[in-house]
């Protein structure tokens, strides 16, 4: 299944190189304020252009296609889309027969037969991650101001010193290598009593959405080093 949640369900679709992907959310409240405008900014933030990211560029334009009406959500479910249009399929055409280390190239084969899309990881691409920031911004809409979020990488390659993170990736990139790290994130405001008390507690939903978004960052990563 592609669906996470219950009361606020996000569904991922779409390949790394076929038309598009996008996220649909259902359980958005009505009447929240929304505008195409309103992602940029965290979109930004993922965008390709920074030292250690993939060299692949796309607009990342959000369309919104339903689940709002004169600026405001109506309670449908709400889906966005972006295109793709930087894609060069022919960098994977040995995928089917020689997989990439430490990617999910080999298992998506076994496990759909062979009629999965291999190009650029299909379904298991790091791209996919574009949707899930999407979900977020929509995510941070519903909750307000009230809860507030701030992310930092605090270490690379077991080194706390920012000043160097640039040096360490470019020393991993030119050993054809990769180096990991330390995400912080921090978030404010949370009422007490969040979360069920044992399967669905606040730790182990967080867990469950962070370890999907660490394995697709490891094969960007990889794939951008030439892994």
């Amino acid at each position: 299944m592609n669906s996470w949640g219950n009361r606020f369900r996000v569904t991922l679709w779409g390949e790394s190189h076929g038309a598009q992907v996008g996220v649909t959310i259902d359980g958005v409240p009505a009447g929240i304020a929304l505008a195409e405008s309103d992602f940029e900014a965290d979109l930004a933030r993922r965008r390709a252009g920074a030292a250690g990211t993939t060299p692949r560029k796309e607009s990342d334009a959000p369309h919104i296609v339903s689940g709002i009406y004169r600026g405001y959500t109506t309670g449908a479910p709400l889906t966005v889309e972006f295109l793709n249009e930087n894609t060069r399929s022919g960098d994977y055409a040995s995928l089917e027969t020689h997989p990439r280390p430490s990617h999910a190239d080999w298992v998506a084969m076994k496990k759909y037969r062979g009629y999965n899309d291999p190009r650029g990881g299909g379904h298991f691409s790091g791209r996919i991650t574009l949707a899930l920031v999407t979900a977020g911004v929509v995510a941070k809409k519903i909750l307000g101001g009230d809860v507030t979020f701030a992310t930092d990488i605090i270490e690379i390659g077991g080194c706390a010193d920012k000043g160097q993170f640039g040096e360490i990736i470019e020393s991993a990139r030119m050993d054809q290598d990769s180096v990991g790290g330390i995400v912080e994130c921090r978030v404010e405001g949370v009422r007490a009593g969040l979360g069920e008390p044992f399967f669905d507690s606040a730790e182990s939903l967080i867990a469950h959405l962070l370890f999907g978004v660490r394995q697709r960052l490891r094969r960007r990563t990889q794939a951008r080093l030439g892994a």
